[in-house]
């Protein structure tokens, strides 16, 4: 085990220098994990996806969706792929 607490966990990204990034769903925040210890690298809505490239986290959310009762969800708006320094 490397860390946990975290609130829906649903991707991880592993930087070179060994920093770990965590997507945390309904933590609406991507987490970093850097020598044992968990912190808040970015607060961000429904982040889904993380993947590191060069000096650059990429992160890709969640569309946003309804999900009513009676039926299918509905999706309200289009997902995206943001770019940070890490």
């Amino acid at each position: 085990k490397v860390a946990g607490g975290f609130l829906g966990a649903t991707n991880l990204a592993v930087a070179p220098n060994g920093n770990v990034y965590v997507a945390e769903l309904f933590g609406g925040k991507i987490s970093q994990i850097r020598h044992g210890h968990v912190s808040t690298f970015r607060t961000i809505a429904s982040p889904l996806a993380l993947e590191v490239h060069g000096a650059y986290l990429y992160v890709g959310t969640f569309a946003d969706m309804t999900f009513p009762e009676d039926g299918p969800p509905v999706v309200n708006g289009p997902g995206t792929v943001q770019r940070f320094r890490r």
